[in-house]
């Protein structure tokens, strides 16, 4: 299933998908005034390819992680995730939302921030790091065992390219929902995301 709006799937889920579309488009003034109420320190890293890695799967440390229950996989854009940060808190909803679910956060904040001149974000090197990102993000997700069939993947802006390069080489089996897919503009020619999944 491909969705860019959360109104598009299946009613069991529609609580979580607007759970999901109210944290990812938070009116910006929230920002100004901080970050989101409530600690997340307890996303903590799951799995990683070593200590110099830039991709790291970060998971619920109160959890078990469950291979066999529907998980969602959070991948962020340009700019990266810190603590406390919409995304992090949009993975605490999920969770909350469908108690019988596991949450990841592909994490890539290492490489998802690069500037240029005057101090200014330059998406073109950041959009050249998206397919070596994705192959090591598939990579762990197979070390954990994750079933492609069970996953939902959510991203933001670059994190949809990531997703539909994950999903490519895990076999097109789960489902995406693309919020802010990025455009050429941004060096990165983003797949057609319903063709990258079987439930398109």
């Amino acid at each position: 299933m491909f969705a860019i709006f959360p109104f598009h799937c299946q009613p069991t889920l529609r609580p979580a998908m607007l759970l999901l579309f109210g944290l990812l488009f938070w009116p910006l003034t929230v920002y100004a005034n901080g970050p989101y109420s409530g600690s997340t320190t307890h996303w903590t890293v799951m799995a990683c390819s070593g200590p110099e890695s830039q991709v790291q799967l970060l998971h619920d440390s109160r959890k078990i992680y469950e291979q066999d229950r529907p998980t969602f996989v959070i991948t962020h854009g340009m700019g990266g995730t810190t603590t406390d940060d919409r995304f992090l808190h949009l993975a605490d909803a999920i969770g909350d939302a469908i108690a019988e679910c596991s949450v990841l956060i592909v994490d890539w904040s290492k490489q998802s921030r690069h500037t240029g001149w005057f101090g200014l974000p330059n998406p073109f090197a950041v959009a050249a790091k998206i397919d070596s990102v994705a192959l090591e993000a598939s990579s762990l997700l197979k070390a954990i065992k994750m079933e492609p069939h069970r996953t939902t993947f959510v991203g933001e802006s670059f994190g949809n390219c990531v997703n539909a390069q994950v999903d490519k080489t895990l076999g097109g089996q789960g489902r995406i929902l693309a919020f802010n897919p990025a455009n050429e503009a941004g060096g990165y020619t983003t797949p057609d995301l319903t063709a990258c999944s079987d439930r398109a």
